[in-house]
């Protein structure tokens, strides 16, 4: 595979297709036509054998294959991905998993699940050091991709060259006296999947050294940094800094005295000074904009937190933020999407949106002009930060807006709300999306593990796992544990008879 390769998930795709037996031209001349017939008619003839031979570790490739897919868009990251991936893929990295069944049905279907059952068993002592070296590979896939998503796999790492040396099956001298003597028939069963093999290990040192999440999907972040001081500056260009956001970010501080900047300047090149927040919108580059209190330091994923939500979610056009130091509570804790939740002094819009913010002096204004506009809001929960907490900004808020006070009800009841239980919900599995929200809430989820049909994994194609969120066996669960328990359902569910 070329590191020039534009796209090498779409070539992966294409190759791990394996039920391909394709006897390459031999170079031997006249002697070679017959070795070449002879090959082919072996392939063709038993080619429904190879077929289940084969379909374990096909089934494998194309799981490995969606997993690397995910991790490349970011949907699997460093807080879920290990779990995940072993779940989904260990259970599978076994080539010598083979389950027989035909289409057909009666004698025939029968009688042809019988005769591939004994073909393999026949074949399994032959073909057993084959079986042993692709499973040694498939785990060596499955710990690069747990690397991987870690983003701790590198191009130069001890896994990278076992997966190069240990892609080709045939490379180890064959122990079986029967493979010996069918070795070269063997290679061509094996030849695709071998091919697939070297273009994998491949493919992962490439993703290794070029993260596509970052750079090719997340979207670009200018950070709008406000209340800027000399003591608290540069810790917090620091926090910024050591997050390693690879997809491009820059940071507008806004202040009218540029001496505050000059030791900044010449660390970070992606700091700049700008007079106003107006002056803050008209040149910010960034498909989202951050605006923050600079007096904070921001938690090691805030900017891949907040840009998540709009890589996930292409209708998200702002997000709210927890309050700071450690906490996962908001002004007002009953309705994260809140306007009034603005007010925590951290938050994120879309460029394309933030217009509206022009001439707010205030996170709580900003958010009611957004609320105005009819920006539709989610609430980035794991974007943390430590630092002073903003002021309470209601009050002040209803002094000059007295007609949004119904809308603020819920925050004015703060007290009250700040003090509900954190609560411990049972639930399972269901629609992905939809919960992905519900566990935007303040309480902690159970998710019921090992069922069948729609709870048995979570999908993280679609949304990431929150971290309030976990998958517990139904064996190690204490049902006293619970306060509650939400159980979704629909017509799919219901057998009339």
């Amino acid at each position: 595979m070329s590191e020039q390769l534009a796209n090498p998930l779409e070539e992966l795709a294409r190759a791990a297709e394996t039920f391909r037996f394709e006897v390459p031209r031999s170079h031997r001349g006249l002697p070679g036509l017959g070795v070449t017939a002879a090959k082919n008619a072996f392939l063709r003839a038993l080619k429904p054998m190879h077929i289940e031979t084969l379909r374990p570790q096909r089934e494998f490739n194309l799981a490995a294959l969606k997993v690397l897919a995910q991790i490349s868009v970011g949907a699997i990251g460093p807080a879920d991905g290990g779990v995940y991936i072993r779940a989904t893929l260990l259970p599978a990295a076994d080539p010598g998993r083979w389950s027989v069944s035909s289409h057909r049905q009666g004698r025939v279907g029968a009688a042809i699940t019988r005769a591939k059952s004994s073909y393999l068993q026949t074949m399994q002592p032959v073909v057993k050091q084959l079986v042993a070296q692709q499973r040694r590979f498939n785990e060596l896939v499955v710990q690069g991709l747990v690397e991987l998503s870690a983003g701790t796999l590198r191009p130069d790492a001890p896994l990278i060259a076992d997966l190069v040396s240990s892609a080709d099956l045939f490379a180890a001298p064959a122990g079986a006296p029967a493979l010996r003597a069918t070795r070269p028939l063997w290679n061509e069963v094996f030849r695709f999947q071998t091919a697939f093999n070297q273009q994998l290990a491949q493919g992962l040192k490439w993703f290794s050294s070029f993260r596509p999440k970052e750079s090719l999907f997340l979207p670009t972040v200018s950070v709008v940094a406000l209340e800027a001081q000399a003591g608290t500056l540069p810790d917090f260009l620091l926090s910024i800094a050591s997050q390693g956001y690879g997809a491009g970010f820059e940071v507008l501080v806004v202040t009218s005295t540029t001496e505050l900047l000059d030791v900044a300047a010449r660390k970070y090149a992606w700091v700049r000074a700008v007079p106003s927040f107006d002056d803050a919108l008209d040149q910010a580059r960034g498909d989202v904009l951050v605006v923050t209190d600079a007096r904070r330091t921001l938690g090691a994923v805030f900017l891949e937190t907040h840009a998540r939500e709009y890589l996930l979610n292409e209708r998200t056009e702002a997000a709210t933020s927890p309050l700071p130091n450690g906490t996962s509570e908001l002004i007002d804790p009953l309705t994260p999407t809140s306007f009034v939740n603005f007010g925590t002094g951290a938050f994120s819009v879309r460029r394309s949106r933030a217009g509206a913010l022009r001439g707010a002096t205030s996170p709580l204004e900003q958010g009611y002009r957004l609320y105005q506009a009819g920006v539709r809001v989610t609430h980035a929960s794991d974007a943390r930060s430590e630092g002073p907490p903003a002021a309470d900004p209601v009050a002040p808020f209803l002094a000059a807006h007295p007609e949004a006070g119904w809308l603020t009800e819920s925050a004015r009841r703060r007290p009250v709300a700040r003090a509900q239980k954190r609560l411990r919900i049972l639930t399972y599995r269901w629609h992905c999306a939809h919960q992905y929200e519900l566990f935007k809430l303040p309480h902690d989820f159970t998710l019921l593990a090992g069922r069948p049909q729609f709870s048995r994994e979570w999908d993280f194609s679609t949304r990431p796992l929150r971290e309030n969120a976990k998958f517990v066996p139904r064996e190690a669960l204490d049902l006293n544990d619970f306060d509650l328990a939400i159980l979704p359902f629909d017509e799919s569910c219901v057998n009339p008879s």
